[in-house]
């Protein structure tokens, strides 16, 4: 209906976050060196979810360095837009919570009370991510990235205890995320 409402689970997200709890403890925001991989079908808000726990690591945890990375343009500002979203609606410059926009990228925020910063960018952008200290990557719909091998540079830049999600439907076999989902389920 176009009405704003409170940002509540939904069952798969439910699901997920429990699977969180369970795996990591209640403080799993917290938590380092979590690796998930994700293959979902469409609209279940898998990234919705993860991008709110990137944004409440970086309002809440010194030194965040958040990445979401996208398949196309299209979603990437999507994503950012939805982050936006959240920060607009939660009521934080009520509470002189402030953050700033990058206003040359228009994809990345900066916290100045936490020095944490979260960027959006697209899979296709030949440097992104890379000479970074990656704290917190959420690789969205990566079986589509036009080059999976972007991932490499970009997971080399997380630090050794990243948070790592790579979440996806399905494109087909053989690909990287493929490869990934196979060497996961073999354990």
């Amino acid at each position: 209906t176009g009405a704003y409402v409170p940002f509540k689970f939904n069952p798969v997200q439910a699901k997920y976050y429990q699977t969180l709890l369970n795996d990591y403890g209640s403080d799993f925001w917290l938590n380092a060196s979590v690796r998930e991989l994700i293959v979902k079908a469409r609209k279940e808000g898998f990234s919705s979810l993860i991008e709110a726990i990137w944004l409440h690591a970086c309002m809440f945890t010194k030194n965040a360095r958040a990445v979401t990375m996208s398949h196309e343009i299209e979603s990437t500002i999507r994503h950012f837009e939805r982050v936006r979203y959240f920060l607009d609606n939660i009521g934080l410059r009520d509470m002189n919570f402030t953050w700033d926009m990058d206003k040359e990228s228009q994809r990345q925020l900066s916290f100045k009370d936490t020095g944490s910063v979260y960027w959006i960018g697209t899979a296709g952008a030949k440097a992104f991510g890379r000479g970074d200290d990656i704290t917190h990557f959420h690789g969205s719909e990566v079986a589509h990235y036009q080059n999976q091998g972007i991932l490499t540079g970009v997971l080399e830049a997380c630090v050794p205890t990243a948070w790592r999600v790579l979440e996806s439907t399905a494109n087909g076999q053989g690909d990287m995320f493929h490869r990934l989902w196979k060497e996961a389920t073999a354990q």
